[in-house]
């Protein structure tokens, strides 16, 4: 569900309540539709009376098997998190349910995967970025000081516009409200040549390459000074140029 544009104090008393991560419905439709898809072929080739439309049949079996896999994984995996502790439950897993105390973890951070959690240095959960509510989880870390160089951080609203594909830019945009970390510089400012990393978060889409969002420095070595109303930034995929903005409040 997409969360209107919303200043820090207003995202940290949400974080204090009780709520269930579970992943995106865009793997649940996914699931259905391959199930769905295949089990349609495998019916076609069953009415079809020559030698090989067993062996066809049997050639898709594996792959319904895949859906239902993934489909009945999308529905049944959740995070329960409440204000001491994270239930994690996992349908193909024994034990299915496991619980961690806040006290328990001992860091957390963005991986390829997602967002890693560990117990000492093992790592206990993983979060992937299309899964519903992870933000909300990431920030109560953060709040208890379980995140590597996090900071009370400045959050401030921004308008960004996409450079279009032609022009070099991405082939797609990101989704909204999914963690996204691109390298941010100020060009109008007296840290021109500098170049940090940003933690942005899309809300809402205004025109074909532009979006509103909420945005913030990842990490505390950048000058909360920088966020200020009017200021212009551009953002960048390792070298390529792939986003302006400009910060709203």
């Amino acid at each position: 569900m997409k969360e209107k544009p919303n200043d820090r104090q207003n995202d940290l008393k949400d974080e204090k309540e009780i709520f269930t991560i579970r992943l995106s419905k865009l793997v649940i439709v996914v699931g259905i539709i391959g199930a769905a898809f295949f089990s349609a072929i495998i019916m076609l080739f069953l009415f079809i009376e020559n030698e090989g439309a067993l062996g066809i049949v049997l050639s898709f079996l594996p792959f319904i098997l895949l859906s239902v896999f993934v489909l009945v994984y999308a529905l049944k995996w959740r995070i329960e998190v409440d204000s001491d502790s994270i239930a994690s439950y996992h349908p193909f897993r024994k034990p299915q349910l496991r619980s961690y105390n806040f006290d328990e973890i001992t860091k957390a951070k963005y991986g390829i995967g997602g967002l890693y959690i560990y117990v000492g240095n093992k790592r206990i959960i993983t979060i992937d970025g299309f899964a519903r509510n992870q933000r909300k989880l990431y920030n109560r870390l953060c709040e208890l000081g379980k995140v590597d160089g996090y900071r009370t951080k400045k959050w401030v609203n921004a308008k960004i516009r996409w450079v279009d594909e032609k022009q070099g830019g991405r082939k797609t945009h990101v989704p909204v409200n999914i963690a996204y970390f691109p390298i941010i510089t100020f060009p109008n400012s007296v840290h021109s040549g500098s170049s940090w990393s940003a933690e942005i978060y899309f809300q809402t889409q205004i025109s074909k390459n532009e979006y509103v969002a909420i945005l913030s420095f990842l990490f505390d070595d950048a000058p909360p000074e920088l966020l200020q109303e009017g200021a212009v930034f551009g953002l960048f995929e390792g070298g390529t140029f792939i986003a302006e903005g400009v910060i709203l409040s």
